[in-house]
């Protein structure tokens, strides 16, 4: 959550093009998931990228690249 609020707090200018997050979701509840999906589509909308590793599903509009990956 700290990572996150430093990503957050960054003037525009100075973010990060990428994004490597590593369970973005894990700690917060319901409303922050949301706001968190909204800060991320604004990312993408702006052209940034995001490369996220989590066991929490994603909102499937974030992005049409969403790679799923499992244990056979």
């Amino acid at each position: 959550r700290l990572a996150l609020s430093q990503l957050l707090l960054q003037p525009k200018s100075t973010t990060p093009a990428i994004w490597l997050l590593d369970e973005p979701k894990n700690g917060l509840d319901s409303f922050y998931c949301l706001a968190l999906e909204n800060v991320m589509e604004d990312h993408l909308r702006s052209g940034g990228r995001i490369i996220a590793a989590t066991h929490q599903p994603m909102c499937e509009h974030l992005s049409p690249q969403i790679v799923q990956l499992g244990i056979n």
